[in-house]
């Protein structure tokens, strides 16, 4: 694990080594055979422009075929808020059963959970592999109902599509 985060610093600070560009090319998906590309494809993937990470999520998020939840923000009407941040979350969120998703703000660092259509879902619940505290279900230990989240002038679930992911975010 520490290699691969290597890897990623080597490639985000554009320093890669051969080491590096070796273990990348043993993930290719023409170098994979069938059913290693088809496990490829339900993996996160590194992409280098945001416009080609949302069409693999889109493409994704399609091969589910389960109901949808969209999730359009809410105005906090707090107009007065000066350098707002609304950039950080989405307009529109998309949410379904089985979604790969990236929690786009720290909610409780301590405990690791960091960074009803057509209204706002009252909470989503993501399914966190580390997070090892009281459980809010017992029939779902790691799942945490995830609330709209006040960020500038937007109220949104802080949720975001994560099947493929910038260096960067990853």
């Amino acid at each position: 694990m520490a290699y691969f985060c290597n890897l990623l610093t080597n490639i985000r600070n554009v320093k890669p080594y051969f080491d590096d560009w070796d273990l990348l090319m043993t993930s290719v998906d023409s170098c994979l055979d069938c059913e290693e590309n088809v496990l490829f494809d339900s993996l996160v993937h590194l992409v280098l422009m945001n416009d080609l990470i949302n069409l693999h999520n889109r493409k994704m998020f399609k091969s589910l075929n389960f109901p949808i939840a969209r999730c359009v923000s809410k105005c906090a009407r707090r107009l007065d808020i000066v350098g707002s941040n609304d950039d950080v979350l989405d307009c529109e969120v998309l949410l379904c059963r089985g979604q790969h998703v990236m929690l786009m703000c720290n909610l409780w660092v301590e405990v690791g959970l960091v960074n009803e259509p057509p209204q706002l879902l009252q909470f989503a619940t993501v399914i966190f592999e580390k997070y090892i505290v009281v459980p809010f279900d017992k029939n779902c230990p790691n799942g945490v109902p995830i609330a709209p989240f006040v960020r500038g002038n937007l109220r949104q679930i802080p949720l975001k599509m994560a099947w493929g992911l910038t260096i960067h975010k990853s």
